[in-house]
C-alpha cells in the first residue's frame, strides 16, 4: 500500500498554559500511529520548543517564517480578485511554509493547535485543530475587543475550516457548532476530548516525586482553593474573591486561594480587587509553576474552583479528577457536560453559590468523599475513549480517497 507522509506542526509556545499541554498530547498521540503505512515528520516555529520535545524522543525541525514570508501570505489571504491572485502567485506561488512541506514530500499536514500557518496552505491537504469558538459565544470580554481580534479569528476559521480534510475539536458541542456555523458536513468534524497534561500523566504512573508542602512553601494560613489560569478577564478570578468574602460573611469561614498563571492583561485589576476586599492575607499569586509542583497543588487543595466563562471543555477539571480534588465548575452549557455529576456547579451570576458549596465541603466529609469518587469515575470515562482509533480513522479516510491520486502514486 502507498505510504503517507504526515507533517506534525507545533505552532504553540511552551508557556502557553493548557494550550501547549493539549498540543503536546496531540503530538504524542500521533507518534503512536507510526507504522508501515505512515511516516511522520515534526516541525515547529518556536525554537525553544525543540529541547523540551527532545525529552519525548521526538526530533523537531525548525521552521523560520520571516516578515517577508508573512507579508506575501497576508496579501494572498486578503485579495481574492483572480488577476491580483495570479500576479501574486507569479511572484510567490507557494508560501515559504508550504514550499518546505512540499520539499519534504509531505502528503498531509496535521496542525496540533490552531495555527495561522493553515492560511498559507494552497496545495496540500491538512487536518485543522479547533479548540473552541468562544469568540461567538462570549464576545463581550476585552481580549476580544482589542486589535480586531474577533475579525481576525473569524477570518482565520472561515478561510481554513472549509479547506480542511478534517477538523478536530474537543467535544460534541464543538462538533455541532463547527458544522452549524461554518456549514461543514459533520462527518468531517471529529471530537477528540482533552486529556490531563503530560506532567500529571507521568506523576500518576510514577508518584515518586519528592513531596512539596504547598502551605509551608507559600506561607498559607488557611485551607486553600486552587485555580490554575492565566489572567484573562474571561477567567473570572474576581468571582472567587467575591465567593471567599461571602463565605467569610455568611459562614464565618476563612480560606485562602492560590492563583497560578501568567498575566494576560487582567492581573492588576484582580490585585486591586484583592486590596479593595481586604483579602491580601488570603490570596496568593504564584505565577507559572514547575511541572513537578502542580500535582501537589491539586492534591493538597480544598477544591479546584474554576469560574471561567470559556469552554466547552477545560483541562484542569480532568487533572483534579485524576488527583482526587473536588471540583467547583460553572453551570453553563457545554462546561457542565464535561464534568457530569462529578462537580458542584456554580451560578456565575451569584458568588454565594460558590460560598455555599465550599461551606458544604468543609462541614460534610461525606460530600467530599462522594465528589472525589465521582471524579475518579469521570476520569475513567474519558480514559476509555479510544483517541488513537479516531485519529487513525481520519487518516484512513483521507488515504482511501486519494488512492488514485497522482500526487501519492508517483512516489
Amino acid at each position: 500500500m502507498t505510504k503517507i507522509k504526515i507533517a506534525i506542526i507545533l505552532d504553540q509556545k511552551i508557556l502557553a498554559g493548557g494550550g501547549y499541554q493539549q498540543a503536546l498530547n496531540a503530538i504524542l498521540l500521533a507518534k503512536d500511529l507510526k507504522n508501515d503505512f505512515i511516516d511522520l515528520a515534526y516541525f515547529t516555529t518556536i525554537k525553544d520548543n525543540m529541547n523540551v520535545l527532545s525529552d519525548y524522543g521526538i526530533k523537531f525541525n525548525y521552521i523560520n517564517i520571516n516578515f517577508t514570508n508573512k507579508f506575501f501570505s497576508f496579501l494572498k489571504s486578503k485579495f481574492y480578485h483572480p488577476r491580483i491572485l495570479k500576479f501574486l502567485k507569479v511572484i510567490n506561488k507557494y508560501s515559504k511554509f508550504e514550499k518546505i512541506m512540499i520539499s519534504n514530500s509531505i502528503d498531509l499536514i496535521y496542525f496540533v493547535s490552531p495555527s495561522s500557518l493553515a492560511k498559507e496552505v494552497d496545495k496540500l491537504n491538512y487536518i485543522l485543530t479547533v479548540w473552541d469558538l468562544n469568540y461567538l459565544y462570549n464576545n463581550e470580554f476585552p481580549e476580544f475587543k482589542e486589535n480586531k481580534i474577533i475579525e481576525t479569528i473569524h477570518d482565520f476559521y472561515t478561510s481554513t475550516i472549509r479547506k480542511a480534510t478534517a477538523i478536530i475539536v474537543d467535544s460534541e458541542m464543538s462538533r455541532e457548532d463547527v458544522s452549524k456555523y461554518f456549514l461543514i458536513d459533520k462527518k468531517r468534524v471529529h471530537s477528540i476530548p482533552f486529556q490531563p497534561g503530560q506532567n500529571i500523566q507521568k506523576y500518576l504512573i510514577k508518584k515518586n516525586l519528592n513531596q512539596i508542602e504547598i502551605k509551608k512553601k507559600y506561607s498559607i494560613k488557611y485551607p486553600y482553593i486552587f485555580y490554575p489560569a492565566q489572567f484573562w478577564a474571561h477567567k473570572n478570578h474576581t468571582y472567587i474573591l467575591q465567593g471567599i468574602k461571602s463565605l467569610e460573611n455568611k459562614f464565618k469561614i476563612k480560606i485562602s486561594a492560590i492563583f497560578a498563571g501568567g498575566d494576560q492583561g487582567n492581573l492588576s485589576f484582580v490585585k486591586n480587587q484583592v486590596k479593595k476586599l481586604k483579602l491580601n492575607e488570603q490570596i496568593h499569586f504564584i505565577g507559572f509553576v514547575k511541572n513537578e509542583e502542580i500535582p501537589f497543588l491539586y492534591e493538597q487543595c480544598l477544591a479546584l474552583v474554576m469560574p471561567t466563562y470559556f469552554g466547552p471543555t477545560n483541562i484542569p477539571p480532568l487533572e483534579a479528577f485524576d488527583l482526587g480534588a473536588p471540583v467547583l465548575y460553572p453551570d453553563l452549557k457545554g462546561l457542565k457536560d464535561q464534568v457530569g455529576d462529578a462537580a458542584l456547579l456554580m451560578d456565575l451570576k451569584n458568588p454565594e453559590t460558590m460560598a455555599q458549596h465550599i461551606n458544604n465541603l468543609i462541614t460534610d466529609s461525606h460530600l467530599r468523599e462522594r465528589l472525589v469518587e465521582k471524579g475518579y469515575e469521570r476520569a475513567s470515562f474519558f480514559k476509555q475513549i479510544d483517541r488513537k482509533k479516531i485519529l487513525e480513522k481520519i487518516i484512513d479516510d483521507y488515504k482511501f480517497k486519494l488512492l488514485s491520486s497522482k500526487n501519492l502514486n508517483d512516489k
